[in-house]
């Protein structure tokens, strides 16, 4: 403690280099940024030490240094050497109407784990941390916090010491010794460490909270070598999910997690003060290995877990409600599935039915961790639960990186054609799909996308993508017409279509209205471009590069009269 100073001592020893209303102002914003945890006559020292005045302190006594199980509510200049266990971001929020900062770092030792709360200009330090190192805390305070957890704030005199040369780092526990196997989690617990691998990803669900908040969260299934557990992010988080940072393998370590008791036993939560990282190397713990194993329609038996498969979607029927014995309403729908191997129904339970508002017939689609069970009339069927992912493969367009040389495109039919050929195939339009038309292409990444891109620079803009399926008799093929085809094909400019979507609230509503207005179904055309494989059942698709209505079929005559020449 400082003895024998009061303010107007301090005062006079630095008055020549600030007036007493700077002074007290000064000392006042410095109480009010560290929220009250420092006296008046403590900032007064603060200030002046920030303006080079030494001020002597009384002998200090010897240090002693604490064990974190050692720490209670009500401790004042506690010290303790530790390791970073965690490392939190800024957070800035106001308070008083002024505008504050904190941030938290989780500190270890071989008795347990604490939070230190940094406020002010002192959450700044997280910038210097790295996870792993081992801190020297003097002059703190331990409080009760979270969840009437202890906690440590620095005083006005506090220090942070980063790896300390006299300091074993050998004592303290590794990063791996601070993580909890699965087996061991029980409800309640606060802070915990997690490593595991991903076994699930489910999507992002949004709701909102009684405040009337918009709240987020999404579900993890977590396997670890002792057994398996589900985490739920909240808000913030799901942007890994949403943005696929994160994938089913990926090793995860999830940094101050909560549990709590749920349906299916102890549930992991990771709220605004948790971390999650991904495929960390600084963490030597083995892990089980977790791959997607991805069956064809045709190999689907009951019985099989977390499988992943993909199809068309042929049919989509309507959702139905019905009534528990609790009284309770749930909900039911289903959708057929569609490969070159068979069909298949797949049905979702509860919130998972919104699915069947946002799919369409023709999407081709993902399912990942779904279940195989025997339906009713002794057939398999493809059960869409929690831990199940529904992607939409139609949602991003995996497109030829080289331009396509329609100069060497070969006239043939469309059971001749095959996969890396280009070529000029003549056919009636079976099906043009309602699909959403309207795509964003970025001039940086080059990416054909249902949302925009990240990119920091490049101009992102509208362009029209369609789906139909052609046949000439020999065989039938998909066909993909992007941008100017597209546009050509519907007759419409991605603005136009774009005005639809925002008019009608339908993605689908420009390829609707043009269906409406004009004969797009049953008629002929002359389409040149790149074929390639496809998961959909007809197996080839052609990326168009042009097309004509106009079939010249006397032409075409004559140049299938001239292949059938060539192979005599």
């Amino acid at each position: 403690m400082v003895t024998g100073l009061d303010i107007e001592k301090i005062y006079s020893k630095i008055s020549d280099k600030i007036s007493r209303e700077e002074f007290d102002q000064a000392v006042n914003r410095k109480v009010e940024e560290l929220g009250g945890l420092i006296t008046v006559e403590g900032a007064a020292i603060v200030i002046a030490r920030e303006l080079g005045l030494d001020i002597a302190l009384t002998e200090e006594k010897p240090k002693k240094f604490h064990k974190i199980s050692e720490l209670v509510p009500g401790m004042m200049d506690v010290h303790l050497e530790a390791r970073v266990a965690m490392i939190g971001e800024i957070r800035e929020f106001e308070y008083g109407g002024r505008k504050r900062k904190v941030a938290n770092v989780r500190l270890a030792d071989k008795t347990g784990s604490i939070n230190l709360v940094l406020w002010g200009d002192r959450s700044s330090l997280v910038e210097k941390l790295r996870l792993g190192d081992i801190v020297r805390i003097e002059h703190a305070m331990a409080r009760e916090g979270y969840k009437g957890e202890t906690e440590l704030s620095l005083g006005w005199n506090g220090v942070v010491k980063i790896n300390p040369n006299d300091i074993d780092s050998s004592n303290f526990p590794r990063l791996e010794e601070l993580v909890t196997p699965i087996s061991k989690l029980e409800p309640g617990m606060i802070a915990v460490d997690v490593y595991a691998k991903v076994k699930n990803v489910g999507e992002t669900r949004v709701f909102t909270r009684p405040d009337g908040s918009e709240g987020r969260v999404a579900v993890l299934g977590l396997v670890d070598n002792t057994g398996e557990a589900r985490v739920s992010l909240w808000d913030n988080h799901t942007t890994l999910i949403e943005e696929k940072k994160i994938r089913v393998g990926d090793a995860i370590h999830l940094q101050g997690a909560y549990t709590r008791e749920g349906v299916r036993g102890t549930e992991l939560h990771l709220g605004a003060r948790g971390k999650i990282r991904i495929n960390p190397e600084d963490i030597e713990k083995e892990l089980p290995r977790v791959e997607v194993v991805e069956y064809k329609v045709g190999e689907l038996t009951p019985g099989l877990e977390d499988v992943g498969v993909v199809g068309w979607v042929a049919k989509i029927f309507p959702v139905r409600e019905f009534g528990r014995e609790d009284g309770t309403k749930g909900s039911v729908g289903s959708l057929l599935l569609v490969d070159d191997t068979g069909q298949i129904r797949v049905t979702f339970w509860g919130g998972k039915t919104e699915w069947l508002e946002r799919l369409e017939e023709g999407n081709l689609v993902k399912f990942e961790g779904a279940q195989v069970r025997e339906s009713i009339s002794k057939t398999p069927e493809l059960h869409i639960n929690w831990k199940s992912n529904v992607v939409v493969l139609d949602d991003e367009l995996d497109l030829p990186t080289e331009e396509i040389d329609v100069n060497s495109r070969i006239r043939c039919s469309i059971g001749e054609a095959e996969p890396n050929m280009v070529v000029e195939v003549v056919g009636t339009v079976l099906k043009v799909y309602e699909l959403p038309v309207l795509y964003w292409t970025c001039t940086t990444c080059n990416r054909v996308s249902r949302k925009k891109c990240g990119c920091s620079s490049g101009r992102v803009e509208p362009i029209l993508v369609v789906r139909l399926l052609l046949d000439d008799g020999s065989g039938a093929i998909g066909c993909l017409l992007i941008g100017e085809a597209a546009n050509s094909f519907l007759g419409l400019d991605p603005g136009e279509a774009a005005k639809m979507v925002e008019e009608t609230g339908f993605e689908n509503a420009p390829i609707r209205k043009v269906k409406e207005e004009t004969t797009l179904e049953g008629v002929d055309l002359v389409v040149t471009g790149l074929v390639r494989k496809t998961k959909r059942p007809w197996g080839k698709e052609i990326v168009v590069t042009k097309f004509d209505r106009n079939v010249d079929y006397l032409s075409q005559a004559k140049k299938a009269l001239d292949r059938i020449k060539k192979k005599i």
